[in-house]
């Protein structure tokens, strides 16, 4: 089964953590969810990579809001042939 490639955070989101994760798979723009919550984009964020390394600001004010979970999800966008975006939802 096809899956996107996926960043599994297991101790509370750490931004600069995080962006270095995904600087490593060269992702241009990502998104982060709650692993409990990965459905209807709830408590979600997502942006271009270089952006948030330009105001890390933003991924410091969603760690905040979120310090109470402890699992997300990070993946990559992804483009379906036809140019959408892939809307694939997984949770564990």
């Amino acid at each position: 089964i096809p899956m996107i490639d996926t960043i599994y955070v297991d101790n509370g989101f750490d931004p600069k953590k995080v962006i270095k994760q995904v600087q490593a798979k060269g992702w241009d723009k990502f998104f982060v969810k709650p692993a409990h919550f990965s459905f209807f984009g709830a408590g979600a964020i997502h942006g271009k990579t270089q952006d948030f390394i330009d105001d890390p600001s933003k991924l410091q004010a969603y760690a905040k809001e979120t310090k109470s979970m402890k699992l997300f999800l990070v993946q990559p966008y992804t483009l379906k042939p036809n140019g959408d975006v892939f809307d694939e939802v997984r949770n564990f």
